[in-house]
Order: structure tokens, then sequence, then C-alpha cells
């Protein structure tokens, strides 16, 4: 299955080609910029006995150095341009990101997009009696 924290490594490693500083959110004063802070809220989540379906919402949050406008938006195609094949490489799999958008609130850019995470949930054979001999009438 899945975990959010593969998602959350994932999303890292796709940044760490911009090279800036990634801040833990629990930092909130104090730290360089500019700097990312990863948001990742699970909005849906159902299953089966036989899939898992859920929802994340990712929240990239950039601090510009300077707080402009004109940052911000180099930003967004720089974000644009890593995230262009909405393909996130995740534990040897592929997630396609969904509805990406942007927000600019107090001078802090937030590029936010879904996840849609499908698993098929296997079913434990081995608690299963193997059949012996089969009779076929043809």
């Amino acid at each position: 299955m899945l975990k959010i924290v593969s998602v959350k490594k994932a999303i890292v490693e796709k940044l760490k080609s911009l090279n800036i500083k990634i801040v833990a959110n629990e930092i909130r004063s104090g730290f360089e910029k500019p700097a990312f802070f990863i948001q990742i809220i699970p909005v849906e989540m159902s299953s089966d006995p036989n899939f898992s379906n859920s929802t994340l919402l990712i929240n990239i949050h950039y601090f510009s150095k300077e707080k402009t406008e004109l940052e911000n938006l180099k930003m967004i195609d720089k974000l644009n341009v890593l995230f262009q094949d909405c393909i996130l490489e995740i534990d040897g799999g592929e997630l396609t990101i969904e509805e990406k958008s942007v927000e600019i609130y107090e001078n802090v850019l937030q590029y936010k997009f879904n996840l849609q995470v499908v698993e098929i949930i296997e079913e434990d054979e081995s608690k299963y009696e193997l059949m012996k001999e089969l009779e076929m009438n043809i």
C-alpha cells in the first residue's frame, strides 16, 4: 500500500533540481528564503476488500527571497516545467497529477495539484487449500 511519506519524498526529489531549500512544515519563522514548504492533505479515502481509492491534495508553498510578483511568476513557470509530464514516480510506480492550480496569498505562491491513488488489494491466497485433482467431462 502506498504511503503518504513516499509521496512527499517523491515531491522533494523532484523539487531538488530547483536548488531551493525545502523546510519542514513545523518551522514557520526564521528560515532562509527562498524556500519551499510541502503540504499533503488527504481529502478523500475509501476502500473495500478489493481496492482502495484516495485523493491527495498537494500544496507546494514557495516563499520568494524578495517577495515580488515577478519572482512568483518565474517560479510558476519553473514548477509548470518541472511537473509538465503530469507524472510523479513513487516506489517503482507512477501517479498522475490532476487539476493543477496556482494561488498567491500575501506574496506566498501556492502551487497545488491532486493525486488520485487507486490500489488493488491483493487477496491472501495462502489461506485457501490448493486444488488436488480436477476431473472434467467434455
